[in-house]
C-alpha cells in the first residue's frame, strides 16, 4: 500500500497493475481503516463485492494500493466531520461511478445502507445528481461524457446491460412518475422552459431529431406499435378535440394553413408528405386484415391515402429539376 495519511481522508483502492482504475471508495478518520478491509477480506465467511476483490487480488501475490482522494484538517467537531467525510465519499462514489470506474462499493456511500428501497434510491440519486453537477465545470463534463461514449462504443455487453436496465426502469410506474415530475418541474421554470425552446428550434436539434425518427419508422415493429397507438379510439378522440380547439383559435389556423402552403412549395415537404401516405396506406391495410369491425372504415381510408399519394407524386415531378 502507498503511504497512508494520519489526517482524515477519503480514499481509493486500486490494483497496482491499474492504478488509473479505482475499485473502492472509502473514507476514515485514523490511519488503519485499510488494514481493516484486509482483515474483512480474510474472513471468508464475507462474501462482498470488495472482500472477494481483495481476495483475487491476494491469490494473485498482489497487495491493493490507497490513493488519498482529499484529506481534510484536524480540529473538525466530530459530528461535523463526519458528515463532511459522508458526504465527500457520496460525491466520489457517484462522480467515479458516472466517469465508467467499476467500484466494489455495496452502498452509494455516506453510511448508506444495503438493498435501500425505490424511494431511498430516488432520493440518494437526486442528492447525488446535485452534489456532481452544482461543481462540475464544462470542460470536465465533456471529458465525463467522452468517457462515457468509449466505454459504450467498447463494450457491447455494458451497452446491452443498459439498455436493458432503461428498459426495466421506464416501465417502472413509479420511475415514470418521477421523470414526470423532474420535466413538469423544468417546464415549470421559465429560465429552463426558455433554454429548452431555444435548443429545440436550432437546425442540429431538429436534424438530429429527424434522423432518429427515421431509423425508428424504418422499424416494422416499431412501426406497428406505432399504429396501433394511434388507431385507438382514445387517441382519434383526442386527436379530434385538439383539431377542433386548434381550428378554432384564428392564429393557431393561421400557422397550420401557412404550414400547408409551404409544405405544397417544398419539394422535401412533398417526399415527406409521401412517406407519410405510404405509412398510413400501410397501416390501414394492417387493420384491414386485422379487424374485421373496422374493415369499411380502413377501406375508405385506404383510398383516400392513395389519392393523396398520387397526387403528391404528381406535383413532386411537375417540380423543376
Amino acid at each position: 500500500m502507498k503511504s497512508i495519511s494520519l489526517l482524515p481522508h477519503v480514499y481509493a483502492l486500486v490494483d497496482p497493475r491499474e492504478s488509473d482504475h479505482l475499485r473502492y471508495i472509502g473514507k476514515t478518520i485514523n490511519e488503519y481503516r485499510a488494514f481493516g478491509h484486509l482483515k474483512d477480506a480474510r474472513n471468508l465467511e464475507i462474501t462482498t463485492r470488495k472482500c472477494n476483490w481483495i481476495r483475487k487480488l491476494l491469490s494473485e501475490g498482489i497487495m491493493f494500493e490507497e490513493i488519498i482522494l482529499e484529506e481534510f484538517p484536524l480540529g473538525f467537531p466530530d459530528e461535523l466531520l463526519n458528515e463532511l467525510l459522508n458526504a465527500k465519499e457520496m460525491y466520489y462514489i457517484a462522480k467515479f461511478r458516472l466517469e465508467g470506474h467499476d467500484l466494489t462499493n455495496s452502498t452509494e456511500g455516506g453510511g448508506g445502507i444495503l438493498n435501500p428501497s425505490d424511494e431511498t434510491r430516488a432520493k440518494i440519486r437526486d442528492a447525488r445528481v446535485y452534489q456532481i453537477m452544482k461543481d462540475v465545470t464544462p470542460e470536465t463534463l465533456k471529458k465525463m461524457s467522452e468517457s462515457q461514449k468509449l466505454s459504450y462504443q467498447n463494450n457491447p455487453e455494458r451497452r446491452e446491460q443498459q439498455r436493458k436496465a432503461m428498459k426495466d426502469r421506464r416501465a417502472n410506474p413509479k420511475e415514470q412518475e418521477h421523470y414526470s415530475l423532474i420535466q413538469r418541474n423544468a417546464w415549470a421554470n421559465p429560465e429552463e422552459r426558455a433554454k429548452r425552446l431555444v435548443k429545440f428550434q436550432t437546425p442540429e436539434f431538429k436534424e438530429k431529431c429527424r434522423i432518429v425518427s427515421s431509423e425508428r419508422w424504418k422499424n416494422e415493429e416499431y412501426r406497428r406499435k406505432q399504429s396501433e397507438g394511434m388507431n385507438t379510439s382514445e387517441h382519434l378522440a383526442l386527436m379530434s378535440i385538439t383539431t377542433i380547439e386548434q381550428w378554432e383559435d384564428p392564429v393557431k389556423r393561421q400557422k397550420c394553413q401557412d404550414a400547408q402552403l409551404k409544405a405544397k412549395r417544398s419539394d422535401m415537404s412533398l417526399q415527406a408528405q409521401i412517406n407519410r401516405c405510404k405509412d398510413r396506406i400501410w397501416a390501414w391495410k394492417n387493420i384491414l386484415n386485422t379487424d374485421p369491425d373496422r374493415r369499411e372504415r380502413a377501406f375508405q381510408n385506404i383510398e383516400l391515402h392513395t389519392k393523396r399519394l398520387e397526387e403528391f407524386q404528381k406535383q413532386l415531378r411537375e417540380i423543376p429539376v
